[in-house]
């Protein structure tokens, strides 16, 4: 939680703020924090049950919906680091007062759920944002997968009218 609420501050205070180190340091924490978020997801959701058999013991997990809460937490602790570093980029390339915290928000909410980098080209922004913003769809594609590929095998199965 404690990461969640600092994202959401680093990127109020990085919208309010000028440049300085300070920023730069709450940002390269940011985006080590979300490095973090995708090598902890692949490790627990599709390692930890493999290595739980490997060792002999039961893999079990608390709750399925405490699996979803806390997916949905870090998708959008990802969004709000991602928008910080948007916020930092924009005011560095002088193109900051021009645009509000929440259509950061939004361009980087846009960019992670839909896959479409194009959404992160404010006029103005240069090469360097399109690779980042390249960086969190490959995140957010990488967020989908893996939850994807875990929750899958817990859903019912379902009759169908076709025998295979």
């Amino acid at each position: 939680m404690f990461n969640l609420v600092l994202s959401i501050s680093v990127s109020i205070i990085v919208y309010l703020g000028d440049n300085n180190l300070f920023m730069y340091l709450l940002i390269g924490y940011g985006l080590f924090r979300t490095f973090e978020i995708i090598i902890y997801q692949i490790n627990v959701i599709l390692f930890h049950p493999y290595r739980s058999r490997l060792i002999g013991k039961e893999y079990k997990i608390k709750s399925p919906t405490r699996i979803v809460i806390l997916l949905f937490h870090n998708y959008f602790e990802i969004i709000f680091w991602y928008s910080s570093v948007y916020i930092v980029i924009s005011q560095y390339i002088g193109i900051g007062a021009s645009y509000r915290w929440y259509d950061y928000i939004k361009m980087s909410f846009l960019c992670f759920v839909t896959f479409d980098p194009s959404l992160a080209e404010f006029s103005g922004f240069s090469y360097i944002v399109s690779n980042i913003a390249f960086t969190e769809l490959f995140a957010g594609f990488i967020m989908t997968i893996i939850s994807l590929a875990r929750f899958i095998g817990l859903l019912p199965e379902v009759e169908s009218i076709e025998k295979i």
